[in-house]
């Protein structure tokens, strides 16, 4: 996978970290920032209470502060759960961060179609259905 995202985003820069959801599950989450950009902070990513992840969501969507004003804003859309594995992107706006890694999971087999556009819904990512319907999936 790793290898993969080097290839797809060759002008993204790698930050892996190790995240803890329970006693015995660690797990290894890279962070892709675009080369020259710096990273000041990073959150859980489907985060419904401090430290813990909701294992329910689909999508960061689902936990994120929309009520809240953009600059008191600290949980924000962009990842998604393909079957356990947490895809998230950053550098667009939540929607196209989501849409990107949706597309992203459906190319890599790590989600079908159908489970794509279920979580798609979740957010109303109109981003989303708006590529796939300009390039359908082959």
């Amino acid at each position: 996978m790793r290898l993969l995202c080097k290839k797809l985003l060759p002008d993204y820069k790698e930050v892996v970290a190790y995240k803890r959801i329970g006693i015995e599950n660690d797990f290894p989450q890279a962070t892709y920032l675009k080369k020259g950009l710096h990273l000041l902070s990073s959150e859980i990513v489907l985060d419904n209470q401090p430290g813990k992840a909701n294992p329910s969501d689909k999508s960061s969507w689902q936990s994120g502060d929309h009520h809240l004003p953009k600059n008191e804003r600290k949980l924000w859309g962009g990842a998604i759960d393909a079957h356990g594995l947490i895809l998230s992107f950053t550098g667009a706006p939540e929607l196209g961060d989501e849409a990107a890694m949706l597309l992203a999971a459906v190319r890599m087999g790590l989600l079908d179609e159908g489970e794509a556009l279920e979580i798609a819904t979740i957010s109303i990512n109109t981003v989303y259905t708006s590529v796939i319907r300009l390039y359908p999936y082959e």
